[in-house]
């Protein structure tokens, strides 16, 4: 009992010179002004080491932002340049519909009138206008042909209004189902140009993606080196230090990276740039 009592004392006497040399060490080092001096200096690199890798960044958001805003541009001009067309060819076609259409007005017209000039001719003869004793030309008869010409004459007047508005319907029809078609075509034109526009930013976006990955990983490697190389620094200095003075020296701890900014700072570059 008195051996185990002895030992634990002995060993608490062994951790409290332990720990009083531990904090004679850590005072010396804190004092000490090559330790500072090291320290100020790794702080100073980090700092340049930081602004290099916020300037790299801002620059890579910078023209990630530049290119999609010309992609944009570039899409939206097409876009505006593709529609204009569509309504030139719309208009286009709609004219020769009307002037399509304003000829078979015309051409019906004439057939109408051609109509009305044979059935009046066919009236006069049918009337008698051919046997005029005092014309002094041969007398003639009417026949039964004459008078069938004749009735399928007026049959033609009568159903040549129904006819002719028939023949209209279906150019009408047609010009519907051409300009339909038209319209049809330029809308899936429009579709596939802003299906292109979405796949490319889609692409360019994984671009930007990997991009920022690439870099971050760098940076995040040249952070682990430049950590490494701190603490070999003050451990060899340290080792330096006990061997001029004699004396023990604690290892400092070397600068703690700061967090990155979660802020996404290139959407507000985005949003800069864009205005």
């Amino acid at each position: 009992m008195a051996e185990q009592e002895a030992e634990e004392a002995a060993q608490e006497a062994a951790a409290a010179q332990e720990a009083a040399e531990r904090a004679d060490a850590e005072k010396r080092t804190a004092s000490n002004q090559e330790f500072a001096k090291m320290r100020s200096e790794q702080e100073a690199e980090m700092a340049r080491f930081n602004a290099f890798s916020k300037k790299a960044r801002d620059e890579m958001w910078i023209r990630q932002s530049q290119r999609k805003l010309a992609l944009v541009e570039k899409y939206s001009d097409q876009m505006e340049k593709m529609k204009e067309r569509h309504v030139k060819t719309a208009a286009h076609l709609e004219d020769r519909q009307i002037a399509a259409e304003m000829e078979l007005h015309q051409a019906l017209d004439q057939t109408a009138k051609s109509v009305r000039i044979r059935l009046k001719h066919m009236e006069a003869y049918c009337d008698g206008l051919g046997r005029n004793p005092d014309s002094g030309m041969p007398a003639r008869s009417v026949t039964e042909r004459d008078l069938r010409e004749l009735g399928q004459q007026y049959n033609l007047r009568d159903g040549m209004e129904r006819l002719h508005q028939a023949k209209i319907n279906v150019m009408r029809d047609r010009q519907a189902k051409r300009m339909e078609e038209l319209l049809e075509r330029q809308e899936q034109e429009l579709e596939r140009l802003s299906n292109k526009k979405e796949e490319e930013i889609e692409n360019v976006a994984a671009e930007f993606a990997h991009e920022e990955d690439v870099l971050s990983r760098v940076f995040c490697e040249r952070k682990e080196k430049l950590r490494r190389r701190w603490e070999l620094a003050v451990k060899i200095l340290g080792k330096e230090l006990e061997e001029k003075d004699g004396t023990r020296y604690a290892v400092p701890e070397v600068p703690d990276w700061p967090p990155e900014d979660p802020v996404h700072i290139h959407e507000q570059i985005l949003a800069i740039v864009e205005e």
